[in-house]
């Protein structure tokens, strides 16, 4: 209609054909706000590495949360850990004066190791979950990819900012910086958490909200210049916490 075309002229979206999203997973609520401006958002995956030659999603066959199908002569497979590895014609040869960086890339029959973990589904379609270095060990032994996580955590209206750690301890917990004040906090977070447990596997359940009262921002050190969170950072910074949170009875707990 006529303001969906006026709104995408303010947009300087009128002429755009093709829209191609990539870098870091598009946010669902995004993929639906445009396609009800008629726009159909195409996420598309690739490196560096292999000169960005590898998957996109396809105009007639989009599918929201995938980065898509490997482009033509591309072979995609996950090995251990859930690594997502790439065989591609733009494959690089490898890093410049490192040969042991590049061997490091490379699996023996010459799949580039992308350091992303990601599953496919029985149409080929690649989904990205995480990163291989994000895994953390829970005293259970089991493993945990936060991202995941954290990407449910996002699908809700309360948080603004989250990160799941939980290395050494018998369940994850969440780090959370709310996105608005509640008259009835604490139980809304049990709700929510709730919810969002009931999505995931055993050792992946969330045992702890925290709620903090800071912000972090690409200025006090705690987000990269492409505002992903630093991990290493925020775990250190609240590692003093840790055992006060840990040994309180309510699964909602703030920082004081």
């Amino acid at each position: 209609g006529v303001v969906q075309k006026n709104l995408l002229a303010k947009l300087g979206l009128d002429k755009a054909v093709h829209i191609f999203t990539g870098s870091a997973a598009t946010p669902s609520h995004l993929f639906h706000f445009f396609h009800k401006l008629g726009i159909t958002l195409q996420e598309a995956y690739g490196m560096s590495e292999n000169f960005a030659y590898s998957h996109l999603n396809i105009f007639e066959k989009v599918k929201l949360g995938s980065v898509g199908i490997p482009y033509p002569q591309v072979k995609c497979r996950i090995g251990e850990n859930h690594e997502v590895q790439i065989w591609s014609p733009a494959n690089m040869v490898g890093y410049y004066k490192n040969d042991e960086a590049t061997a490091e890339a490379f699996t023996s029959d010459g799949y580039l190791k992308t350091g992303d973990q990601g599953r496919i589904d029985d149409d080929g379609f690649l989904f990205i979950t995480g990163r291989v270095k994000e895994l953390f060990k829970t005293s259970k032994g089991k493993y945990v990819s936060p991202t995941p996580i954290e990407d449910k955590f996002f699908q809700e209206d309360l948080f603004e900012q989250v990160c799941v750690m939980g290395d050494g301890f018998p369940q994850p917990f969440a780090v959370v910086k709310l996105a608005q004040d509640l008259e009835d906090m604490d139980s809304e977070l049990n709700e929510r958490i709730k919810k969002i447990n009931k999505t995931l596997d055993s050792h992946e359940r969330i045992a702890k909200i925290c709620v903090i009262n800071d912000s972090w921002t690409v200025e006090n050190g705690f987000l990269t210049p492409t505002l992903k969170i630093k991990r290493s950072i925020i775990e250190k910074h609240y590692a003093g916490y840790f055992d006060h949170w840990m040994t309180q009875k309510s699964v909602v707990v703030y920082q004081r």
